[in-house]
């Protein structure tokens, strides 16, 4: 591998990555520098490269955690941000030694200016090692990525459950449309946190009331280059259950979803999802769903229900707090064992 060097890009090299990320290992959507505009949160890019060749990079979104502290974390409704990869071809033993070594440049630079971390990383990041080396924290959590080249195939291996709940939804007459009703969608979201009392994206901490004016910068971005849409089931005329999915050239993504309780149609989203996956074959030609998981056992089984692969996602953490007094002890215990 050539010289590398780290450095953050200019503006004016934003689009450079954003074509590095569509065909870098683990990139996404949620990396490219418009979502991350739309964030509202200070960030930076950082990549690691020679000769003018983007080897690897990572995205830095700033956030101020309680002590007024800059956190390095993923910004709001971003479930992948962190590292990403040129795709290389070659002997496996090669191409790990030239990520770990991306790795480890990158992360001497990161930890040259900043002190706390949080951040998940995209599916398909698994070496955490360089990180690990230099005290962070490692995490693991799961989504499931749904394949979806044959959708004759992906129906059959719907649990009965599930599958039985479309054919309810479509015997009860209840229609799907594909539309961009941001407003309709982010209200049958609302409804729902509201009942369930739960957090929109469970590593955010954003309460109901804060969502939609987070959300909706993110829906503008994406909605102008035609990589979002929405999914919206009606009862008779009448929303009742909704989700909404973003998309990059390698798969679709859910999001955001939400029902009307009120209503309590147990095929309303299951119908909504399902178009949502056809829409993901026919219309978009990807071969790709990821349903972006979740830690509440309820909604987990209900995604498990699809038929999607068992996927790990990894992340990692970091307090300079935490750091210091564990490095702290490490030397007096250092001290102890062997005094001078």
């Amino acid at each position: 591998m050539s010289e590398l060097k780290t450095y953050y890009l200019t503006q004016q090299q934003y689009s450079d990555w954003d074509r590095f990320v569509e065909g870098s290992k683990g990139g996404t959507i949620f990396h490219k520098s418009y979502w991350l505009r739309a964030s509202n949160r200070p960030f930076k890019i950082l990549v690691c490269g020679a000769r003018n060749e983007m080897r690897g990079g990572f995205a830095l979104s700033e956030h101020k955690n309680a002590l007024g502290q800059k956190v390095i974390t993923n910004p709001p409704l971003t479930p992948y941000q962190g590292i990403v990869y040129e795709p290389r071809k070659g002997k496996r033993a090669q191409i790990y030694s030239n990520r770990k070594r991306i790795s480890e440049m990158i992360v001497s630079e990161l930890l040259r200016g900043y002190k706390n971390f949080d951040i998940r990383f995209s599916p398909g990041i698994i070496d955490l090692q360089p990180f690990i080396w230099r005290g962070f924290n490692s995490q693991i959590v799961y989504t499931y990525l749904l394949e979806t080249e044959d959708l004759e195939v992906v129906w059959q291996n719907l649990e009965s459950n599930c599958r039985n709940s479309i054919k309810k939804a479509r015997k009860d007459n209840l229609q799907v449309t594909a539309n961009l009703d941001f407003d309709t969608l982010m209200e049958l979201v609302r409804m729902t946190l509201n009942r369930q009392n739960l957090k929109i994206w469970e590593r955010t901490n954003i309460e109901g009331n804060r969502l939609a004016a987070l959300a909706w910068p993110y829906f503008k971005a994406v909605k102008n280059r035609n990589q979002c849409k929405c999914f919206i089931t009606y009862d008779s005329g009448k929303p009742i259950a909704g989700i909404f999915i973003v998309w990059d050239k390698k798969r679709a993504y859910y999001l955001l979803g939400g029902y009307d309780p009120n209503v309590g149609h147990r095929g309303a989203m299951s119908l909504a999802f399902w178009k949502a996956i056809e829409h993901t074959y026919y219309e978009l030609g990807l071969k790709e769903f990821d349903f972006e998981g979740s830690i509440f056992p309820h909604i987990e089984h209900y995604f498990r229900s699809y038929g999607g692969k068992l996927t790990p996602v990894y992340s990692v953490s970091r307090s300079g707090i935490i750091n210091t007094i564990y490095n702290g002890l490490l030397l007096l215990r250092g001290r102890l064992m062997y005094p001078s």
